[in-house]
Order: C-alpha cells, then sequence, then structure tokens
C-alpha cells in the first residue's frame, strides 16, 4: 500500500490555485501601485514603451512584415512587463522561496498533497525581527499548525520561531507569529536595566530572543515557580527580588534553608524568616497589613495601589513582595 504522506514527484501543486493567485496578486499589486503613487512612473514608461514600438517600420513589405512581427512580440514582452511588476507589488516579499520551504515540511498537506502558501508577510517589529506570516492553509486543519512536531518542522525548514498560531479572517487562512531568523538560543543574557519594565506593578521574568516576557503583579498577583533541580528557579527569584527592591518595593523572604542563596539581598530585604516559630506570627503580621491597606484604600477612594500613590504623591504606598522559597 502506498504511503499517504508520500510526495508525488509528478503532480504539480495548487495547479487550481495558480492562475487565481496569480490574479489576486496582480490585483493586490494594482491597487498598492495606486495607493504608493507608483502607478504614475508606470503608465509613464508605459506610454514612452508604446510610443517607441509605434514609431518601427519597414521600407518595404519585407521589412514591414519583419517590423509588424516586432512590434507584436515588444507588445508581448511589455505586457508580461506589466504583470511582472504588479505580482512583484502584491505577492508576499519571499514568496517563492518561502512557497517551496514550506512544500518541504514532511506531513503538512492536503489530500491533493498540496502544501501551504504565502498569502501575506508583514514586519511588526524590525529591530526584535517579528514578523507576521499568514499562509493559505489548502485545507489543511488548524489543529495541525497548533502541533509542536510540526511547529517545531516549520522552524527547521523556514529558518524562524514561532511565537504563536492563530485563525486569518477565515477557515482557509493560518496567521503565524514568528520571530524571523532568531539565530541559536543564548547560553547566558547578562542583565541590563533596559529590561526594568516602566510599569511599577511590572516586572520581568525573562527575555526570548526577541523581547522581555514581564508579569504584571496588578493583573496576577500570585505566582508559583516550579521545575526541576538546576531548572533555574532560584536565578528567577533572585532576578525578581532585585527587581522589586530596584522599584522601591517592600521584599519579605521565607526560607528554611537560612537563605544560603540569598547573601547579598538578604541585606535589603525588609523581613526575612527561616524558621516555623516566627513564620505563624510574620504571615499573621501580613494579613493584618494588607486589610489596613485595603481600609486605607477604601476611606480614599481608590481602587488600587496605583491610583493611591499617583492621587498621595507625597506618602506612596509601596508595593510588597513575600517570596516563599521551597514552598512545598
Amino acid at each position: 500500500m502506498d504511503n499517504p504522506n508520500r510526495i508525488n514527484r509528478n503532480y504539480v501543486p495548487h495547479e487550481s490555485l495558480r492562475w487565481r493567485i496569480s490574479l489576486l496578486f496582480a490585483c493586490r499589486g494594482l491597487r498598492r501601485a495606486c495607493q504608493k503613487l507608483y502607478i504614475f512612473p508606470i503608465l509613464l514608461l508605459n506610454i514612452l514603451a508604446i510610443t517607441l514600438i509605434s514609431l518601427i517600420h519597414g521600407g518595404d513589405v519585407l521589412a514591414e512584415m519583419l517590423s509588424t512581427s516586432y512590434r507584436f512580440l515588444l507588445v508581448v514582452a511589455l505586457v508580461i512587463a506589466n504583470a511582472c511588476v504588479l505580482l512583484s507589488l502584491g505577492a508576499p516579499k519571499g514568496f517563492i522561496g518561502i512557497t517551496r520551504r514550506l512544500e518541504r515540511v514532511p506531513n503538512l498537506r492536503n489530500g491533493d498533497l498540496e502544501a501551504p502558501l504565502l498569502w501575506d508577510r508583514e514586519i511588526i517589529d524590525v529591530e526584535a525581527r517579528i514578523e507576521k506570516w499568514t499562509l493559505k492553509s489548502c485545507g489543511i486543519a488548524f489543529k495541525e499548525w497548533t502541533d509542536p512536531i510540526k511547529q517545531q518542522q516549520l522552524e527547521n525548514a523556514l529558518d524562524i520561531a514561532i511565537l504563536c498560531v492563530n485563525y486569518g479572517t477565515d477557515n482557509t487562512l493560518a496567521v503565524l507569529t514568528l520571530i524571523n531568523h532568531p539565530g541559536p538560543w543564548p547560553e547566558f543574557i547578562p542583565w541590563n536595566d533596559k529590561y526594568l519594565p516602566e510599569k511599577y506593578s511590572v516586572l520581568c521574568v525573562g527575555v526570548n530572543r526577541s523581547y522581555p516576557i514581564n508579569i504584571d503583579l496588578a493583573v496576577h498577583p500570585h505566582y508559583m515557580i516550579g521545575g526541576e533541580t538546576g531548572s533555574g528557579k532560584t536565578v528567577l527569584i533572585k532576578g525578581l527580588m532585585f527587581q522589586a527592591l530596584m522599584k522601591g518595593y517592600l521584599v519579605h523572604l521565607i526560607d528554611m534553608k537560612h537563605f544560603v542563596d540569598y547573601p547579598a539581598l538578604l541585606p535589603h530585604l525588609s523581613k526575612a524568616v527561616d524558621n516555623e516559630n516566627d513564620l505563624t506570627q510574620f504571615l499573621s503580621q501580613l494579613v493584618e497589613k494588607m486589610h489596613c491597606r485595603l481600609n486605607c484604600l477604601k476611606q480614599s477612594g481608590c481602587a488600587n495601589i496605583e491610583e493611591y500613590n499617583s492621587s498621595h504623591p507625597a506618602n506612596p504606598m509601596p508595593r510588597v513582595l513575600c517570596v516563599v522559597d521551597e514552598y512545598m
């Protein structure tokens, strides 16, 4: 029995779509030419070319027949040149190369063995190399695009790093937000103050190959960090505590390992607890402080700390970050 995923070398992909897509790209190119005023130099060059073609004449019957043939060939060449210009304006950048690389992705084909097509391409962030590619799915189910193995194959074939996949304007389109030419993952990223978010409640947990990944304590105030030994949990915790101290937070630490991982941060903490005898009292004080703050916000008519600090710049209310190491 034949393998259904085997590529038929004699099959011409997208035969039924080729002319329709070319026509759509040409129409899109004409629209872009009109929007960006490219249409005027194109028309001027066409008028000049037609004028030159009309000047070709022969001196006798044979010469006139040859000149007529030349004029016909030149008109055909002019039409082809205009079509190529419109297609280059309407087709996404890298359409042919990306579409061919999509054909190399194994098992990402429809029932007729057609691979997806690059339908549109938009640059989101030049510096971060983030782009949005809209692909004509050609009947490929959306779950295929979200499959981790297929995404890895796409990344390898196209030299991209996929950030997310969404539906397009209809079910025939898949939209990939990605990093183009991402390069290898770095072994180590040193801290830079540019990673510190401006918003008071936001902290940075790390960076991907393009931009920082942040958390907002005003939206999600509680987090649990999990992972195996050596995966970087303590490094992440220390990074968050460091940023909180830079922003003027009151940082508390509960650590039954007697702060062996936090010697540099320990002098800057508001409270540090390393035994069970002090733990219950400290947590009770923390809950009591939370209720006092809620009453303060209620009396001042403010919904949150940001509103309160904006209304009381002379006496701001610092955020409190309580870190519990080895929570389980």
